[in-house]
């Protein structure tokens, strides 16, 4: 059953403009996804979290071995720790920083 030209100026049923709004919410909500998960790619692809990452990591290094060199204490299993708490340390620290370079799209 096609609906005839008179139809369109006919108001739509009660059902069926429920039925629309829950679309329309279902639709808002999808695009608002849409636009968390754009920000979170651009963010997980962005320099200014490279490097401050690297920056991270690098300073990590630094203080780790200064105090290496203090004690004169230089075990190998120490060394790997370095990696290791240079990541525990970003993905703290960078939630905060996620969020406001997130914001200023």
């Amino acid at each position: 059953m096609t609906p005839e030209i008179d139809d369109v100026d006919r108001p739509i049923a009660t059902d069926q403009a429920d039925q629309l709004r829950a679309i329309e919410t279902r639709l808002d909500a999808l695009e608002a996804r849409n636009q968390r998960v754009e920000a979170d790619k651009n963010w997980e692809t962005s320099l200014l979290r490279r490097v401050l990452i690297a920056g991270l990591t690098f300073a990590g290094a630094v203080t780790y071995l200064t105090y290496l060199t203090y004690l004169d204490v230089q075990p190998a299993w120490m060394h790997a720790l370095i990696p290791t708490g240079a990541y525990l340390i970003s993905s703290i620290s960078l939630g905060l920083v996620r969020r406001l370079y997130i914001k200023r799209d």
